[in-house]
């Protein structure tokens, strides 16, 4: 078996080897390295999300040494205690937060050091810690962040000592709650890991590599590497280089050598071009690596790895975005960051398989939203050749709603929070994100209430703002996400390298001949344009802001790509419905529009009008119901023998309809203004089936059959190995079906997941909003006749059985293999 190499990276850099311990001679006693130092370890990487112990309390001395916390539980990370309650009608974070309860939580674990070790440097990296976190070394405080979402690195060394009891403990409040608009998780709900280093050593995220010219020819590139000096002596110092090819060939090799002086944080400078450039891009997405390796004298003292790709972008006032040189238009969904019932602690697995599918859709961009992603996701943008959007913020000084909400003292510490804050805020994303090629385009911001409230506050923030990415990242834009609502256009969009605006798709389009030197792009659309109250006996998408993209628009990023936690429409939901894909990863029936418009490959798709599901959603209330997709289903199986409306979805110039093997008749997709073409078809059972033809050649075709009766249950997973690191995920499509193998649509019985062997069940999900059971259950209704299945290995090799029950079915089972990467 082949395993990818998992970055454990502590983001600013991958350690060579996964894990690796090297032996280094050094030439000092203690920090003036002589002849009489022993050998010792090299940097040591490692991840350190097993082992923690967990409440979900807040105990008098819980940073303290001597505290007992033997009756606390035992938890791996990424950890999500919110995910982990039952929602409450009466829970402060309400529909914004899908009713989940905040509070306090505690996280310890305990950190053995030997002489050795003891004299270099620990250095502990949250990738995210949500909310208010506090570090605690030994009971010394290292301070508090309130920003959760933004990755960040502690020095512990100060406060530990030699011997097995050195305690790091946590504190995480999210007892202020709604403090976002959206679901946001609570606890240490991304990776945390440990690298214990030399006092000479490169910090995290401390290798910069940019492109500043690029050809077919040739590349230039430039590499900054920071050092710090820790050690009370001036140290002669040699950095040396490596650029890999892709395939991991060397194509470059620089040294520099300098003396730091102590206490010293100097940055490195080196460049190189090399001939015949492979770029990253959407179809080729080819990384290039960097291997940082830091001497004093002939000994290695610190190394790291770093991947950055060769690409160029550009926004233009008039024909939009570019990528190495050509016009792309921007292809793009929104995301939030929770996984459903895996909440904010999602595993890489499952964000792979969720982008993977959105890119076979034809989605080729991303804009995560609003707040910094998992680490992991920007790799796997990375890897997959997905552009990002890449945000920081929603809100700024001025929160949302505060006098629902908070009190006027939370209000002011919020809003002295941010002025506290930003700033470091921003250096630590911008250095995470900035060697990613898949960022092309960096936010500062989304719908600030300083826009509409006081825009010039807003304006003041926001050349702050974005004069400091400018000062940390030269190479890109600058945007912020406009509110539509507001002052027309903001006074704001002066101030910013790229307009972003929300909702206001046709109206841009008249800005361009106004401000015809400004760059526009469409930062949130909606999939549908249903307006509340919607009529949903009618599928019109005639006023899709799709169709409103010029070429002066980069593109659109629809809202929103997968359906959320959070921004509820009312109880008893917990979330929100405007997804094109459900938190299951299945897609929607109308997300094949956007199908249609995204996919250069011939597509087609054919769905129905559910009558009864149209009547129910008519009765909605609130306006997040109108961004429900139109009342469609992707079934032929119904009791009644009516006229159904059929709509059939393509990118091609003509479709027929058939329907038992009798055509129907052909449509033109350009005899349609809105791109869907319509049927009125006779109900009978049996097969209805649409072929797309090109220049009289069928290119694609797509069938429904009318179920029977539920006959057994169908398994399908997208990999038949896991690897055995305690995180790989797999997933497993549990779909009722008849005596041919048709989906029962209307199967909603519940359905048992049993996990035996070296895996366990992380999680079962069915896509619905409302199903308020807990997360972590092993039984959980069907919904459309399917559900989902994540099954997550252990750090044993062996086999994983999964075996699934439900009422009146034969049981069937699957066996997984795990295996381990070494």
């Amino acid at each position: 078996m082949v395993c990818n190499k998992r970055s454990i990276q502590l983001r600013h850099s991958i350690n060579r080897s996964c894990l690796l311990l090297f032996l280094l001679v050094w030439v000092g006693c203690g920090p003036h390295y002589s002849k009489t130092r022993p050998e010792i370890l090299g940097r040591q990487d490692q991840s350190w999300d097993q082992g923690w112990r967990f409440v979900l309390d807040d105990p008098n001395g819980a940073e303290t040494v001597d505290f007992n916390d033997s009756d606390w539980n035992l938890v791996s990370l990424p950890h999500d205690w919110m995910i982990q309650q039952i929602p409450d009608i009466n829970a402060s974070s309400g529909t914004a937060g899908g009713y989940y309860p905040g509070g306090v939580a505690w996280y310890r674990k305990r950190l053995s050091l030997d002489r050795e070790q003891r004299q270099r440097k620990a250095t502990l990296f949250l990738d995210g810690a949500y909310r208010q976190a506090t570090v605690y070394v030994n009971g010394h405080s290292l301070g508090t962040r309130d920003f959760g979402y933004v990755s960040r690195a502690y020095d512990l060394s100060r406060y530990l000592h030699v011997g097995p009891d050195n305690l790091i403990a946590i504190r995480v409040d999210s007892s202020v709650q709604p403090m976002d608009r959206w679901y946001s998780g609570s606890g240490l709900f991304r990776h945390v890991h440990l690298s214990l280093h030399e006092p000479l050593y490169i910090p995290p995220y401390g290798v910069t590599v940019t492109t500043p010219w690029i050809t077919d020819q040739q590349a230039q590139i430039k590499i900054r590497t920071q050092l710090h000096n820790d050690t009370p002596d001036l140290l002669p110092c040699r950095l040396v280089t490596q650029v890999l090819s892709p395939a991991g060939k060397t194509i470059a090799e620089l040294a520099s050598e300098f003396s730091l002086s102590p206490g010293q944080q100097d940055s490195i400078e080196q460049q190189t071009t090399f001939d015949k450039p492979q770029r990253w891009d959407l179809d080729y997405p080819e990384l290039y690596h960097v291997e940082s390796q830091v001497y004093v004298n002939k000994y290695l003292i610190d190394e790291s790895e770093t991947n950055f790709g060769i690409r160029t972008v550009a926004f233009k006032p008039q024909t939009g975005f570019w990528l190495n040189e050509r016009p792309v238009k921007l292809k793009g969904v929104c995301l939030h960051h929770d996984g459903g019932v895996l909440g904010a602690a999602v595993p890489r697995a499952v964000w792979k398989r969720r982008l993977e599918i959105l890119k076979d859709m034809g989605v080729n961009a991303v804009r995560l939203a609003h707040n910094p992603h998992a680490p992991e996701v920007l790799e796997l943008c990375d890897e997959l050749g997905l552009l990002v959007y890449d945000e920081l913020y929603d809100k700024w000084r001025m929160p949302w709603q505060t006098e629902e909400h908070w009190s006027p003292e939370e209000t002011q510490q919020y809003r002295q929070s941010f002025v506290e804050r930003w700033q470091r805020d921003i250096d630590d994303f911008i250095a995470r994100d900035r060697n990613h090629p898949s960022v092309m385009l960096w936010s500062v911001g989304n719908e600030t209430m300083e826009q509409l409230k006081d825009p010039n506050e807003g304006i003041a923030i926001l050349k702050a703002l974005v004069g400091r990415v400018h000062e940390l990242d030269p190479s890109r834009e600058v945007t912020c996400a406009m509110h539509p609502h507001g002052e027309f256009p903001s006074q704001l969009i002066h101030h910013l390298d790229v307009v972003s605006y929300n909702y206001q798709t046709a109206a841009m389009v008249e800005l361009q001949s106004k401000y015809p030197t400004y760059r526009w792009i469409a930062s949130e659309t909606k999939a549908v344009q249903n307006e509340a109250p919607a009529d949903w006996t009618t599928v019109d998408f005639s006023r899709n802001s799709w169709f409103a993209i010029n070429d002066g628009i980069a593109g659109q990023f629809i809202w929103s790509g997968i359906d959320y936690l959070g921004e509820s429409p009312g109880w008893p939901s917990r979330g929100f419905p405007g997804g094109l894909l459900e938190t299951t990863g299945f897609k929607k029936p109308h997300a094949y529009f956007t199908e249609s418009l995204y996919r250069d490959d011939p597509m087609v798709h054919v769905t129905v009008m559910d009558s009864q599901l149209a009547q129910k959603r008519s009765q909605a209330e609130s306006w997040q119901d109108s961004w429900y997709g139109p009342a469609l289903v992707d079934h032929w199986t119904f009791s009644d023998d009516q006229i159904k409306e059929v709509y059939v979805f393509t990118n091609a110039e003509v479709v027929e309809l058939t329907l038992n093997g009798e055509s129907l008749g052909q449509r033109r997709l350009s005899e349609s203004p809105d791109r869907i073409l319509r049927w009125q078809v006779p109900y009978q059972p049996g097969t209805l089936k649409a072929i797309a033809y090109q220049e009289d050649k069928i290119v694609a075709e797509h069938q429904l059959q009318t179920a029977g009766s539920v006959h057994h249950l169908e398994l399908m997973r997208d990999q038949k190995v896991l690897k055995a690191n305690g995180q790989d995920v797999a997933h497993i499509e549990i779909t009722a079906v008849d005596e041919d193998g048709i989906r029962v649509p209307g199967f909603a019985q519940p359905m048992e997941v049993k996990v035996t062997g070296v895996g366990r069940l992380l999680g079962l999900d069915n896509g619905d909003l409302c199903d308020l059971s807990p997360s972590d259950i092993d039984t959980r209704s069907a919904r459309h006749g399917q559900i989902l299945a994540m099954i997550q290995s252990e750090t044993q090799s062996g086999s994983i059985k999964i075996q699934v029950t439900t009422d009146g079915l034969p049981q069937i089972e699957l066996t997984l293999k795990s295996q381990s990467c070494d």
